[in-house]
């Protein structure tokens, strides 16, 4: 790629050395322990109120949840299977 702008375009390889800027790492808010169950009992839909408990109580993504079926829930063994979560892996 750096002999295509120098000799080809007659450019310098500007971008290649540009130091990237440094990514802010910040810290993900975490609700309560009472500010969850004041959510969770004042849903009122059974729906959301199921769906919610789910992904609390597994830790489930928020795309893993909408690709969920009802075929991932075993009953028996209460697990559910994640199928193609985060990194196109199974857990």
């Amino acid at each position: 790629m750096n002999i295509y702008f120098k000799e080809i375009l007659n450019r310098n390889d500007i971008v290649y050395n540009l130091p990237r800027p440094k990514k802010e790492n910040k810290l993900p808010e975490i609700l309560s322990k009472e500010e969850v169950a004041k959510i969770l009992n004042n849903i009122q839909n059974i729906k959301h109120k199921a769906i919610l408990y789910l992904v609390y109580s597994s830790g489930l993504r928020v795309g893993e949840v909408v690709r969920l079926k009802v075929s991932d829930l075993d009953e028996d063994r209460m697990l559910v299977h994640v199928v193609q979560g985060r990194g196109s892996k199974d857990r």
